[in-house]
């Protein structure tokens, strides 16, 4: 997603579905077309693809993606490490 290329995601559903119920969340979000596995075909799928290119929308750029979250946890982890040194001195 980060490079964004136009995503056609066909996820597995065995042995669990959870491939399934996080594809149908990033769906939602605009961060890929989904292709439900139990409609794939030859057919859907080039209709997927050929969708998902036309469609040219990139996630990152599109505000759709944060990628700050390393950025974020590394401050916040810094806050707490300076609290608790606080909190240890006399």
């Amino acid at each position: 997603m980060s490079t964004g290329v136009p995503i056609v995601c066909v996820p597995r559903v065995q042995p669990r579905v959870e491939q399934l119920l996080r594809a149908r969340a990033f769906a939602e979000r605009g961060l890929l077309r989904l292709l439900e596995p139990d409609r794939l075909g030859a057919s859907a799928l080039r209709a997927a693809v050929d969708a998902a290119l036309a469609d040219g929308r990139d996630p990152a750029r599109a505000g759709l993606l944060d990628h700050g979250g390393a950025d974020r946890a590394a401050r916040e982890l810094l806050e707490l490490a300076s609290f608790r040194g606080r909190a240890a001195l006399p």
